[in-house]
């Protein structure tokens, strides 16, 4: 799957030139998102396309680890998303998407 975002660095280049965005897959825009201080919307749109499958697989585990995150920073909307998910997955997935969630936060 290709997507072609808008990217900031991009519109900051010495030559001045303006990219109207760059192509990236959907492992490689998901990525992004979490390597670049992501806002909630982000966290939620991440936990979105891992829970569709929109990020080239369906991973519920790396969706919990999105919505837990989002939701940490207030976002009701992720709490009702990482509930769902949470319905379709083992507590051992549960535990995986916690810890990974944990550990992303004390990388920050």
């Amino acid at each position: 799957m290709l997507i072609i975002i808008p990217d900031k660095e991009a519109d900051r280049t010495r030559s001045g030139c303006k990219p109207r965005g760059v192509v990236m897959s959907g492992y490689a825009q998901m990525g992004r998102i979490l390597t670049e201080a992501p806002t909630m919307e982000d966290l939620v749109q991440r936990g979105i396309a891992f829970a569709s499958g929109r990020a080239g697989r369906v991973d519920y585990v790396e969706a919990h680890k999105c919505f837990n995150l989002a939701a940490a920073r207030g976002d009701r909307m992720a709490v009702r998303h990482r509930e769902e998910i949470a319905s379709e997955m083992s507590r051992d997935q549960i535990a995986e998407a916690l810890r990974s969630a944990r550990e992303w936060l004390s990388r920050q």
